[in-house]
């Protein structure tokens, strides 16, 4: 198990660099959306809608609001950094509410019983994160500073992970994802000092280290939300993995549940404070 989650990890970071470093940011952005599409499949899957015509519809819906997201940001031309910054604002009010299901499961289970009210708001969650990369990539320092966000989340993903398993002893939400441990946590923490030192090295940015740190501090703790809250959907809807996309590491709603509610808070934080 652990083999094939470390090949298909090396694999997608591979490509991710390719992608990353050798395409436009709109061509990346445009890369991004059959991807974007497959989290959302799995998402509508996840929710517990088994409908084929009714899936169909929702994807076609989350097509739409891609398209309409792309269109309000002039994504063909200079993008329109104020009305992005106004859309991931509303975008947080989302979160806000998710974090007190969240806090109050199992009792606040009853609320994820509107399968059809959590599929559209799943699927406009995942257009306010390619929002997030569009306008993050667009900026002089783009690619850098998606480089930073990502990296953040998966250092924090795999801190937490191994950071847990040898040295885990409390467990940090026992109803919703008994694995994960406060130490783990703190592995998630730690693991980001060498990063972010890594990142002022070798990066284009001015150095500001308490700012640095902030945003990995913010990252990780949210990207620990976003892995939380799908596993809270996951455990309500009895099902083990978003999908099977990915070998050892499950469904892409997996690998991306931190960084989908990292990306709007992040790109608020360096649009309002570039880095």
């Amino acid at each position: 198990m652990l083999r094939h989650r470390v090949l298909t990890a090396l694999v997608l970071v591979a490509l991710f660099f390719i992608s990353l470093y050798y395409l436009s940011h709109k061509h990346f952005a445009v890369l991004l959306v059959p991807v974007i599409m497959l989290a959302g499949w799995e998402w509508i899957r996840l929710i517990g809608i088994t409908s084929p015509i009714l899936a169909t519809l929702l994807l076609v819906l989350q097509f739409m609001g891609l398209s309409l997201t792309g269109a309000m940001v002039n994504f063909f031309g200079d993008i329109n950094f104020a009305t992005g910054q106004k859309i991931l604002l509303t975008s947080i009010l989302f979160w806000f509410f998710n974090i007190l299901i969240l806090n109050g499961y199992p009792k606040s289970s009853m609320i994820l019983t509107f399968k059809h009210v959590w599929a559209v708001i799943g699927l406009f969650i995942l257009c306010f994160a390619w929002l997030a990369i569009i306008c993050i990539m667009a900026l002089p320092n783009g690619k850098e500073l998606f480089l930073l966000c990502t990296g953040i989340t998966i250092f924090a993903d795999v801190g937490g992970y191994f950071g847990g398993r040898y040295f885990g002893r409390k467990k940090l939400a026992p109803l919703i994802s008994p694995g994960k441990t406060q130490e783990g946590v703190i592995c998630a923490l730690v693991v980001q000092i060498p990063l972010v030192f890594l990142f002022i090295l070798f990066g284009q940015s001015p150095i500001d280290l308490g700012y640095y740190f902030f945003l990995a501090f913010f990252t990780v703790v949210l990207s620990i939300f976003g892995d939380l809250f799908v596993s809270m959907l996951k455990r309500n809807n009895g099902v083990k993995d978003s999908g099977s996309l990915l070998p050892g590491h499950g469904g892409i709603l997996d690998r991306v549940d931190g960084l989908i509610v990292v990306l709007p808070f992040y790109c608020i934080c360096v649009l309002m404070r570039p880095i």
